[in-house]
This record gives structure tokens, C-alpha cells and sequence, in this order.
């Protein structure tokens, strides 16, 4: 079945928030109808009262998914912690129903305002929906460390240069998989295998790029290089680049249009439409027209609606997936060279395993647990 968000956006100190509506309906999927929400303490947020509604016409009982963001700063937020307990575990009957997110449970700084706050309710009548956890992965003891530590966090505040120099974040998307919040950047390559390949730069917060698949991966055979020695050193086995389907699963984050920009259309984002497309790529990535032909900093525009960053632009990514004839790698997203109509989710393009080429760099997964 397909999932189906609605997104709300307002100044929640100023009180209840306005309604949203899926936008693409399917007869026998849940719809969420509207969402409402309540401030429990002061314009810092300690508690949040959520009330949604949903249907199903299939009058399923479903699972629930809430996730936040704030629309100024950019910080994603997994709302985990509930005053009815684990949500996650529970289902709900179709119907109007009230959660109370407790903001201020296992958040590392609970001083961010509520202002521009955006809440999303997703719901979903074929399984468990993952409550969108943050994994980080300290890679700070460099390219001698015996191992890196691993920590799971229900939230994060991922603008923070560590996260793009010394630390991995990943988000967890709603299938139970992750996906990095960032491409990696030149810093933490260099941590992890001592080496500096970028032409930009050096630039420890900008992408690494001029590295090929096979210097990644050690040409699928995982005895070497960046993947295998920060799944030695982490005991993630399943650390990966994502394959193609799960690149565009995480790229659309639920939208359905060709720019996942969830403030447009109630969350199906934008369609290309020649130049009527530049002014909401400009809000999610470096292309042509603005990246002044080079890379920048990771996270410098808005992140999509489960938080993850630079999906449009900056440098194309590669996949785990190989075309048809087996000479070629598939990679995903677009670069700062390219124009608007080449910054769509659904943009590939084909390359050899060998090439090195400074507009292409990549993002870590993890699959979801069987």
C-alpha cells in the first residue's frame, strides 16, 4: 500500500495549527485528513499535543509516523518520545486521535524554538513505520582508530559542524532503513583512509568528489577502502552506498513531483517547468545558476522532508546499481554544473566504475533489518 503525508506548517506558540491535506489519494490507502497541534509550555517546546485524523477504506487499523522540522534553521526532528508510550509499536483505528510528543526526552539541546515549526503525520496500513532515529558514527580517532563508536540519538541537530566533519550522521526513513543526512565530505574521507582526492578545496565541510566507485568499494569486492574499513570499525556489515531505488526513495521523502520541496503542493513538491523551476531549485541545491561552478559546504540549503540534504545538486552520488549490460554504474542526483531540467529526482546518467571526476561523490545506507 501507499504511504501517505500531510505536512503543517506555522509559529506554534502562537497556537493551534492550520489543516493539510494528502495531496495523492488512492482508494484503499489511508488518507490523513487534517492535523492539528497544541503548544504544552512556552514558545520553547517542551510538549506538543498532535491531533490528526485519518481514514481507510478499507477501515484497517494502521501504523503512525510523526516527524518534525524546523522550516528556519533546517533541523529535522524525530519525534520518538510520546506520553502514551512507543507509537510505534501501537496501531490506531481510523478516526480522530491525540499524541503528546515529549520534546524535551533524550534531545541533546532542548533550547530550539517552535517557531516555524512544520509537524508531519505519516500513516500506513501495510506495516511499521520507522520513527526516524538518527545514527552517528564518530570517526574522529582517523584512519589508525582500532573502531568507531556508534550511537543511536532520537535527535540530532545535524547543522553542527561536527556532523560534517568529525561524525557520520544517517537518518532512519521510514522503511527502518538509513540513509546519510549529508554526501560525505572531504573531511571525513580523510579520516576514515587518509587520503584528500578532491579538487575542491581542501575543504574539510564540502563534498568529496574525484573518487570512483572502485575506490569506494574496492571494486565491489569490499576488501579495502572507505566502506570496508568503516564497516570493520563500526560493525555495520550492511554499510553501503544505497542502491538506485533506495537513492530515490530517500531523495523524494514522499514527494511524487520532480523537486522534493515539501512546502509546495502539501508535500508532492514541484514540477519542472523551465524557468518556473529555478526559484524553488535555488532553495534545495547548487546547480548552474548559483553554485559559481564549484561545490559548497554540505546542508547549505533546505533538506527534504526526512531530513536529508543536497539530494538536488551539489555532486551526483553513485549507487550500489549496475545497467543492463554490466559495464556501467548508475548514479544518481545532479552537480553543481548542471541546469534545472538536470536536477530532478528521477536525473541519472551512466558511468564507468574507474571514473574519477569532480562532480561526483556519495552518500552512505544502511539497510533496513530483516
Amino acid at each position: 500500500m501507499t504511504r501517505c503525508i500531510t505536512a503543517i506548517t506555522a509559529a506554534l506558540c502562537l497556537g493551534p495549527l492550520s489543516l493539510g491535506l494528502c495531496a495523492k489519494v488512492y482508494a484503499a490507502d489511508p488518507v490523513v485528513e487534517s492535523v492539528s497541534s497544541v503548544v504544552l509550555g512556552n514558545e520553547h517546546v517542551t510538549a506538543l499535543a498532535v491531533t490528526f485524523t485519518f481514514s481507510d477504506a478499507d477501515g484497517d487499523s494502521c501504523h503512525v509516523a510523526l516527524f518534525g522540522h524546523d522550516s528556519v534553521t533546517r533541523e529535522h526532528f524525530a519525534m520518538v518520545t510520546f506520553a502514551e508510550g512507543n507509537i510505534y509499536e501501537q496501531t490506531f483505528a481510523p478516526g480522530t486521535h491525540t499524541v503528546t510528543w515529549v520534546a524535551s526526552s533524550g534531545i541533546e539541546d532542548t533550547s530550539f524554538s517552535a517557531d516555524n515549526f512544520v509537524a508531519y503525520v505519516q500513516v500506513s496500513d501495510s506495516g511499521r513505520i520507522a520513527p526516524g532515529r538518527y545514527l552517528v558514527i564518530d570517526v574522529s580517532g582517523g584512519p589508525t582508530a582500532d573502531s568507531y563508536p556508534v550511537s543511536y540519538k532520537e535527535w540530532v541537530d545535524v547543522s553542527k559542524a561536527v556532523y560534517k566533519t568529525h561524525s557520520i550522521v544517517l537518518r532512519e526513513l521510514p522503511d527502518g532503513s538509513y540513509a546519510g543526512a549529508y554526501e560525505i565530505t572531504q573531511s571525513q574521507y580523510e579520516l576514515v583512509t587518509g587520503l584528500t582526492p578532491s579538487s575542491f578545496g581542501p575543504d574539510p565541510t564540502r563534498p568529496v568528489e574525484t573518487v570512483s566507485w572502485n575506490d569506494i568499494t574496492d571494486t565491489g569486492n569490499y576488501g579495502a577502502g572507505f566502506i570496508k574499513s568503516l564497516r570493520d570499525k563500526t560493525g555495520l556489515i550492511s554499510l553501503d552506498l544505497p542502491d538506485e531505488t533506495a537513492w530515490e526513495f530517500a531523495a523524494r521523502a514522499g514527494a511524487t513531483n520532480d523537486f522534493n520541496d515539501y512546502t509546495l503542493n502539501r508535500g508532492i513538491g514541484e514540477n519542472w517547468g523551465g524557468a518556473l523551476a529555478d526559484p524553488t531549485l535555488e532553495n534545495l541545491g547548487w546547480y548552474i545558476d548559483n553554485s559559481d561552478s564549484m561545490t559548497h559546504a554540505v546542508g547549505g540549503k533546505q533538506g527534504n522532508a526526512w531530513g536529508l540534504f543536497d539530494m538536488h545538486g551539489n555532486v551526483l552520488e553513485w549507487t550500489t546499481t549496475i545497467e543492463t549490460d554490466g559495464t556501467r554504474l548508475i548514479i544518481r542526483s545532479s552537480y553543481w554544473n548542471y541546469g534545472a531540467e538536470s536536477c530532478t529526482v528521477e536525473s541519472a546518467t551512466l558511468r564507468f566504475s574507474s571514473t574519477r571526476f569532480y562532480g561526483i561523490g556519495f552518500r552512505l545506507a544502511l539497510p533496513a533489518n530483516p
